[in-house]
């Protein structure tokens, strides 16, 4: 003869939720805490209210968003800089560094120093220097590139 099953249901799932919740805390201590150290930040720093504001401005915000991006001026805007970022990734970070502190002195120095009254002659003792000589070369080697590169088939 069979003999009868015994079913006894599961606690309620609100019971078993609340009763992870409570043992939640002694269990990930550490996690909390570097969460509310983190929470606390973004608090500090106003991104919790930059964030809150962003989502209470939801779907008025992301049309407003889209309907300036996709405007022509803004959509050529958006490609130039990606050309001008993928140019920048092509190129040696060291002679960047070097050229970038080189334009920045050397407009220093010419702005805060140069005479007053500079004659030609004196303009072409500075540019038949080897230095100047070397950037005139890159720069007539560039003008040539993109003369090569504007020419219509």
């Amino acid at each position: 003869m069979a003999e009868p099953v015994s079913y006894q249901p599961d606690q309620d799932p609100k019971q078993r939720l609340l009763a992870r919740l409570e043992a939640a805390p002694a269990e990930h201590a550490e996690a909390l805490l570097a969460a509310y150290d983190l929470l606390q930040l973004l608090h500090q720093r106003g991104i919790l209210d930059l964030l809150a504001a962003l989502l209470r401005a939801g779907d008025d915000l992301s049309a407003k968003l889209l309907e300036q991006l996709t405007q022509a001026p803004n959509l050529r805007a958006l490609r130039n800089l990606v050309v001008l970022a993928q140019s920048l990734t092509q190129m040696d970070p060291d002679l960047l560094r070097v050229t970038a502190t080189a334009v920045r002195t050397g407009l220093q120095e010419g702005l805060f120093s140069a005479p007053s009254r500079a004659s030609l002659w004196a303009l072409a003792r500075r540019i038949a220097r080897p230095a100047s000589r070397r950037v005139l070369w890159v720069l007539a080697d560039t003008l040539e590139e993109v003369g090569r590169r504007w020419q219509r088939p």
